[in-house]
């Protein structure tokens, strides 16, 4: 079988832009026929060899709508009737629809965010009318599979996102960028965070819980890894609220496993997710977690609280979080549980789910 999977760019920092680039070089590895093709070509991608539009992205809306519903559909549909596929997986909500509107051969759909909070209420309807031409839907959390399946979907199936655990273990052993971010690392306490800088992962929240741990604790530090529309606001925020001491915005960085392995702890804020990649990679550097219960995956990566710890207001995190900070015995045992749990989501596990389906 011929496969092509779609997504709109390689651009390193993307959770979506990660697991695709993992599954496809591990089917690649196991000899499945697969393509990879992006629309947008940015200057640090993840490594892997694919195909691409080579469009610049542009933050135009109307530029990015002329895009996504008359552009790409266009050159897709010239793209597949050059290259003949059995079977094409978009991956993401633009690559979802350019496929979905481009579509002339089979299709899998796969999600991974909760697009029914996402968007406003025209574009969902759009975008819900698109996904009943998918052959099947692919959802990256049991949660999310369950929200499309009681709403009519009953192609729906889910596959979780996967770790390369290997990489990861051999990222961990990299050095930092510079020198002032080995000192920092190793002369703090650092908690860690990481996700674009936008309103859904919640970072106000975040720094809200944050200033109340460092009542305690004023020696801690906050490293949030990340760029976004929101980064402006949050760094008044944190000017505002007297933390310009304790907390620091790094940005992206290449390699982001050598960064999170030093961290004390790892927060996720966010209120909504598909199954956070983020929170997924800090039990594979054995890093305790403090999580917000958001839809979808936290839940079902840490479970009740077993690999990491789930809350459910800002008092849960807050307390969670010194919990940790506190307890030796308990914060070990969240270190080995972790990276136990982080097994079950390796690339050689998953590409078998994904085998099972293109059999």
């Amino acid at each position: 079988m011929k496969v092509l999977f779609v997504v709109s760019n390689m651009k390193i920092g993307g959770g979506a832009e990660n697991s695709v680039s993992i599954i496809v070089k591990e089917l690649r590895k196991r000899n499945h026929d697969v393509e990879l093709l992006t629309f947008y070509d940015f200057d640090k991608e993840y490594e892997v060899k694919h195909q691409s539009f080579g469009e610049k992205y542009s933050n135009s809306m109307v530029i990015k709508l002329f895009y996504l519903f008359v552009k790409f559909p266009f050159k897709l549909r010239s793209f597949l009737k050059r290259n003949k596929f059995d079977l094409v997986i978009s991956n993401a909500e633009d690559a979802n629809l350019v496929c979905l509107i481009a579509k002339k051969t089979k299709l899998w759909v796969v999600i991974r965010n909760n697009n029914l909070v996402m968007f406003n209420k025209a574009y969902r309807t759009i975008s819900l009318h698109l996904h009943k031409r998918a052959d099947k839907i692919i959802t990256v959390s049991k949660g999310l599979r369950d929200v499309y399946s009681d709403i009519g979907f009953k192609n729906a199936s889910c596959i979780y996102n996967p770790l390369d655990i290997e990489s990861i273990e051999k990222g961990m052993k990299e050095k930092l960028d510079f020198e002032w971010e080995e000192s920092f690392f190793d002369k703090n306490e650092v908690l860690v965070s990481i996700g674009r800088l936008s309103d859904q992962k919640n970072y106000f929240y975040l720094l809200d819980c944050f200033k109340e741990v460092i009542k305690e604790k004023p020696h801690l530090k906050l490293a949030i890894f990340g760029e976004g529309p929101l980064k402006h606001e949050i760094e008044k925020y944190i000017s505002a609220n007297g933390l310009t001491e304790n907390v620091i915005l790094m940005g992206i960085r290449k390699n982001i496993f050598r960064y999170l392995c030093r961290a004390k702890l790892f927060l996720l804020s966010s209120k909504h997710e598909g199954f956070p990649r983020c929170l997924l990679e800090s039990l594979a550097c054995s890093v305790p977690a403090v999580s917000n219960n958001c839809p979808y995956g936290p839940s079902e990566m840490l479970g009740d609280s077993k690999y990491g710890m789930l809350t459910n207001n800002k008092e849960e995190f807050v307390k969670a979080t010194k919990y940790l900070l506190n307890n030796e015995k308990a914060y070990n045992q969240y270190k080995i549980k972790a990276k136990l749990r982080s097994k079950d989501f390796d690339i050689k596990k998953i590409a078998g789910e994904w085998e099972k389906y293109l059999k």
